[in-house]
């Protein structure tokens, strides 16, 4: 299997940066191989999926992955966001035109790199997932207002690290309970109604699904969808490939994110400054005692002025309920804001919501006068 360390890279993520898969898409195309569709097909966990949508269960499959295995598992294509995009389609990198699947397909079996075939281009064809410093997709963004209304959300297999979509869990109203599936607990989910079922994803959903009376429409369905590439057995030593290239490159990066994370803590504390920083607020999420587990530490002063903008916002848009669901998605990106972890993440959700909100209410002065109070803060804090 091609690995991390056999592409001969100057540095691990370069594989997934935009600007050296133009000067070398060599690289890229050898893991491609690896990992396009049709070597692997969907596991249990996947079928499960489907199988809350064939039971009018499932509003929406959010996912990082970008193998495509939750539509080949039957999930319906309009109910799944792939955040960071997938192998499903392709397209020229530079005239934007989309490239035939099939000659795709040909193209990496053969080892070839794919060329737009559109007069006078010629340039490099990429599989639509996100690289590095590429922006995630606007249907991410815009179906985030969906998990105002849910009523149950399920977390399956992620250690939620990646943000913004890690972000997506905070959205979900208080009331809702969110169960996690896992391996090993990551310690997010402690809320009242929150349920952490630790163990092998495929293990879980198996038991979940005899205690619901769907075991037999469950194995049914994934081995009606197992076919026409290799299947998970459910071996427990079994490594799924996207698994272990992630694996090798954190271990890559692991040298470099610790050297990064001690120059970016001495650059945050020269910009901020030790006053812009309040003391732990009692009612914060996290419920370590260690100040270093202690993510919950706003800017006093700026999210303060954040705070009053939003309460004027919503004063504005009362009346009219899309608005007001826009403006409920636009407070959600700033209560994120106060995690000091997260803060550059949420920025990038509220920017999108808020040039929503001015799109939806053009020509209201008073609002895009509080609007523009909130980008200016958001120029200070970014």
């Amino acid at each position: 299997m091609a690995n991390l360390a056999r592409l001969n890279l100057p540095y691990p993520e370069a594989v997934f940066q935009i600007d050296f898969f133009r000067s070398n898409p060599v690289p890229f195309y050898t893991l491609a191989k690896e990992l396009y569709p049709g070597r692997y097909s969907p596991t249990l966990t996947h079928t499960f999926i489907s199988l809350l949508n064939t039971h009018s269960l499932l509003h929406t499959c959010f996912t990082q992955n970008i193998d495509a295995l939750e539509r080949l598992a039957g999930v319906p294509e309009d109910k799944i966001i792939e955040a960071h995009g997938s192998f499903a389609t392709q397209s020229c990198i530079d005239c934007k035109v989309p490239f035939d699947g099939g000659k795709m397909m040909k193209a990496i079996e053969k080892g070839e790199i794919p060329r737009c075939e559109r007069r006078r281009c010629g340039g490099l064809v990429k599989p639509d997932i996100v690289f590095f410093e590429e922006s995630l997709p606007n249907k991410f963004y815009a179906s985030i207002r969906s998990l105002r209304h849910a009523n149950l959300l399920i977390v399956i297999g992620t250690s939620l690290t990646v943000h913004p979509f890690a972000s997506l869990v905070d959205f979900v109203p208080g009331t809702c309970p969110r169960v996690f599936i896992n391996l090993v607990d990551i310690g997010e989910f402690n809320r009242k109604d929150d349920v952490v079922l630790l163990g092998r994803c495929d293990d879980v959903v198996r038991e979940l699904c005899k205690e619901l009376g769907w075991e037999e429409e469950l194995e049914k369905m994934w081995r009606g969808i197992g076919r026409g590439g290799r299947r998970d057995t459910g071996k427990a030593n079994k490594e799924d490939p996207f698994d272990k290239i992630t694996k090798d490159m954190e271990g890559e990066l692991a040298p470099v994110k610790a050297n990064h994370g001690q120059s970016k803590a001495q650059e945050d504390k020269h910009q901020m400054g030790s006053s812009d920083l309040a003391e732990e607020n009692s009612g914060g999420m996290q419920k370590g005692t260690d100040d270093t587990d202690d993510k919950r530490k706003p800017f006093d002063g700026r999210q303060a002025l954040l705070d009053f903008h939003m309460e004027k916002i919503y004063v504005i848009a009362r009346g009219d309920m899309e608005l007001v669901e826009e403006v409920e998605m636009l407070e959600c990106a700033v209560e994120m804001t106060k995690d000091r972890h997260r803060f550059r993440h949420a920025f990038e959700v509220m920017d999108y919501h808020l040039n929503r909100v001015q799109v939806m209410r053009k020509g209201d002065r008073e609002l895009d006068l509080h609007l523009g109070f909130l980008k200016d803060i958001m120029d200070i804090f970014w």
